[in-house]
């Protein structure tokens, strides 16, 4: 009962914050609002709230279609009697809208019966019913849709494959281990600019929460589909849990298939513990653990399968054993609080592969983005962090501050391109995050030794080159092309 109270408070919160947003015009936090309510809501009443105020987000924004079907979905559930007619007449004016004029006079048909049936004074029923004709007669037929959303398809590998069967890394790269660099990329052939050499999708995944937001980052888990990571505004939940939404039936059903179900236990039963013991105030590293048991399996785990091996073989020389020591605390209460069927030695088993992955994902995970082309203006916006992920095969590069490639993200996939020609023999880099040209080379140490462990030696930091101010200018022609660029994203 408590922790159905709890949810209640949440669920109506969001939906005032959504309520907020919406006469504020701030339409993407409406509708991130809205669906953090419904995801929620622990009762047919307030699912049927949450869909509504959403609708009225969609219709202000110009999703129509959208807008409709979250006002019928309202309409199935235990929506007031009394505000029903409001919900029929959205749906009348946005299939209007949309041109499906004999849905649209059914629909305000349904307006007139309910308003006529309405325990109301007669002169309140005649205004209403004369402010719902007035507001359908003004509809115009085809407005323009708010915010188009268009993701274009990963590019195929340059000079082909590595190893038959794995599609991940070019025959233009291999794989090379020593003493100084561990295992890293180098080139096998001159690399030319614009080069793909990498196309990996990611081995665990997850989209950011709220806690995760303080720094700036979206909403992505109330915008973004949980298994394809598309943008969709009008995302249903899993009917079991809170913590997944998707865009269609066949991302819902690929999940659950893939890895969601024992995901959706797993987290449930975590979430029963009078004390869960995250000690990361997000609760990202319970998410971390929980995602890679789900999707790897616990059985995979125990028994070292080539992609849990293929992890393990990332794990870092250093750490922090403070940090060690609460990870080690929390693996053994998740697998013990979810791992139940299994035996105490198992379970011990399983908790140390748990804190392994977990060392290995924070120091070898990538944030996914979103990078933005708004074709009408012909200009960039900044990527947006959507989630974090791990590529075990993107890891293998290390780093410089003078990268000579770059990472860009179509949905959840990476690719990797040479951002300049790479001769033969050298090594493939990439950046952690410092590049000479904005940062002093100070700084750019200071945070890699407090996040990596390690002192940068890369031709940038041995020689001290002077900033720049930005590298922007050195970036080849072919990364400024919409075409090159993964997410559209059309503001009419």
């Amino acid at each position: 009962m408590e922790a159905a109270a709890d949810r209640q408070k949440e669920c109506e919160a969001s939906r005032k914050r959504g309520s907020a947003f919406l006469r504020d015009g701030l339409h993407l936090e409406a509708v991130a609002a809205f669906t953090r309510s419904l995801a929620l809501a622990p009762t047919a009443a307030s699912r049927g709230l949450a869909y509504a105020g959403r609708s009225a987000v969609l219709e202000a924004a110009g999703h129509f279609r959208q807008a409709a079907d979250d006002a019928r979905r309202a309409l199935g559930l235990d929506y007031p009697d009394l505000l029903k007619y409001k919900l029929h007449l959205r749906m009348a004016v946005c299939r209007k809208t949309l041109g499906q004029h004999p849905e649209a006079e059914e629909s305000l048909r349904q307006v007139t019966e309910l308003i006529q049936g309405c325990q109301l004074p007669e002169e309140k029923k005649g205004r209403l019913l004369e402010e719902a004709a007035d507001e359908f007669r003004a509809v115009a037929v085809s407005k323009g849709q708010g915010l188009c959303v268009r993701y274009l398809d990963a590019p195929e590998l340059s000079h082909g494959w590595r190893e038959e069967g794995d599609k991940r890394l070019s025959s233009a790269v291999e794989v090379k281990k020593d003493e100084k660099f561990g295992r890293h990329l180098l080139a096998a052939r001159d690399i030319n600019t614009g080069d793909v050499l990498l196309v990996e999708t990611p081995l665990i995944a997850f989209l950011l929460e709220a806690e995760n937001f303080d720094k700036g980052h979206k909403e992505a888990l109330w915008t973004h589909c949980s298994h394809c990571y598309e943008m969709c505004l009008n995302l249903e939940p899993c009917p079991d849990c809170p913590w997944a939404l998707y865009c269609s039936d066949e991302c819902r059903k690929g999940a659950w298939s893939g890895y969601h179900q024992l995901e959706c236990r797993m987290r449930r039963k975590y979430d029963l513990l009078k004390a869960p013991c995250d000690p990361d105030s997000s609760g990202s590293w319970t998410r971390i653990m929980i995602k890679a048991l789900s999707t790897l399996t616990p059985a995979a785990c125990l028994e070292n399968s080539p992609r849990v091996a293929e992890i393990l073989s990332l794990l870092p020389d250093v750490y922090d054993d403070e940090k060690l020591e609460r990870i080690r605390k929390l693996a053994k209460t998740i697998c013990a609080a979810c791992c139940e069927e299994l035996s105490a030695e198992q379970r011990e088993q399983l908790a140390k592969v748990c804190e392994r992955i977990l060392l290995v994902f924070q120091r070898n995970s990538y944030t996914i983005d979103e990078s933005h082309f708004v074709p009408s203006i012909d200009a960039f916006r900044s990527r947006e962090v959507i989630g974090r992920a791990m590529y075990p095969t993107v890891a293998l590069m290390n780093h410089s501050c003078d990268a000579n490639t770059t990472r860009v993200y179509h949905l959840g996939t990476q690719v990797v391109r040479a951002i300049r020609p790479i001769k033969k023999g050298e090594q493939i880099f990439s950046s952690y995050g410092p590049e000479y040209g904005g940062m002093p080379k100070s700084r750019r140490q200071a945070i890699l030794r407090k996040k990596f462990y390690f002192e940068c030696d890369c031709d940038s930091c041995d020689d001290d080159w002077p900033l720049i101010g930005s590298t922007m200018g050195q970036v080849p022609e072919f990364l400024r092309q919409p075409i090159h660029i993964p997410l559209l994203k059309e503001v009419n």
